[in-house]
């Protein structure tokens, strides 16, 4: 567990489930914890709880014993509305889009939240994934998977300079790239931590995309339990 006046999100001893009456741990004795500006890794093979730990911090889970802390606050008690609104953000696996809108509309629901003297652009997104311009005019529901992810994670990434979170949650962000747009989303999240002052917690079953983003690791050692990983 590592220690500090800089850690901005951890866990400690948290043992969790889904459903308060649930007398099965999803989560057991798990202590996490990430830094301002830090990525770090959360690594482990399908089934074994990642999105689940992610869940729980976000106050998605019942947590039966252990506390979360957000920004030197305990959290655990709180309803997820309460914590989002504290600065923690969530991007669930396989990304989230708005099917009946194209691209390009996508895109702009994000920007419109900006304030008005804002110097956010959607043209951001086409440069940090070109493969989503020719599909600029194509309704998001009739993209590829990977496609899909590049325009998720394209909003998401604007959506950090409009709404500016202290931590970041993403489930599986390289699913459904290529290796060519995987390195581009390695620059582009170094960017938004190094820009945008973000700290970020990357549930990721690619070892290989983690280790090129992050700076320190988790890992599943079996269902439910994490240990650091060197």
């Amino acid at each position: 567990m590592v220690e500090g006046n800089n850690i901005i999100l951890s866990c400690y001893d948290l043992t969790a489930c889904y459903g308060k009456d649930s007398e099965h741990a999803v989560l057991e004795n798990v202590n996490i914890s990430v830094r301002k500006k830090e990525i770090v890794g959360l690594l482990g093979p399908n089934g074994y709880g990642k999105s689940s730990m992610l869940n729980a911090m976000l106050g998605l889970l019942h947590i039966s014993q252990g506390e979360v802390h957000f920004n030197r606050e305990k959290v655990s008690h709180l309803s997820s509305e309460k914590i989002v609104q504290k600065g923690i953000r969530l991007f669930p696996q396989g990304g989230r889009v708005f099917s009946d809108l194209t691209v390009d509309e996508n895109l702009q629901v994000v920007v419109s939240c900006a304030p008005r003297n804002s110097r956010i652009e959607k043209k951001e997104a086409y440069e940090w994934f070109p493969d989503l311009s020719p599909r600029s005019g194509t309704r998001a529901g009739l993209l590829s998977g990977g496609q899909r992810q590049m325009l998720s994670l394209g909003m998401v990434l604007l959506y950090m300079q409009v709404d500016k979170p202290l931590v970041f949650l993403l489930d599986e962000p390289s699913g459904g790239l290529d290796p060519t747009n995987r390195k581009r989303l390695v620059n582009v999240l170094r960017k938004g931590r190094d820009q945008y002052n973000v700290g970020m917690i990357i549930a990721e079953e690619n070892a290989v995309f983690a280790k090129e983003v992050c700076e320190r690791f988790y890992q599943f050692v079996e269902p439910g339990c994490i240990e650091p990983f060197e």
